[in-house]
């Protein structure tokens, strides 16, 4: 599992595996958006969370990768 986050955004990306999407589905959020890419069997790959209110600042324990572009 691989984290990024966008630290202008505040969006994070959450990848579960590295196979090929087959499409991305929009699940509704109150305060934000959460979008799931997944396989052509329906499994999660990944999860992408953005939120309305800013920065999604939450705190990652230090065993999980997390990658922030410059």
């Amino acid at each position: 599992m691989k984290i990024t986050r966008d630290g202008q955004t505040g969006a994070m990306y959450i990848a579960i595996s590295e196979v090929d999407v087959a499409r991305t589905v929009e699940i509704e959020s109150i305060n934000g958006h959460i979008f799931a890419d997944v396989d052509d069997q329906g499994a999660v790959l990944g999860v992408e969370i953005i939120c309305r209110t800013g920065s999604l600042d939450i705190e990652i324990p230090e065993r999980i990768t997390v990658e922030q572009p410059a």
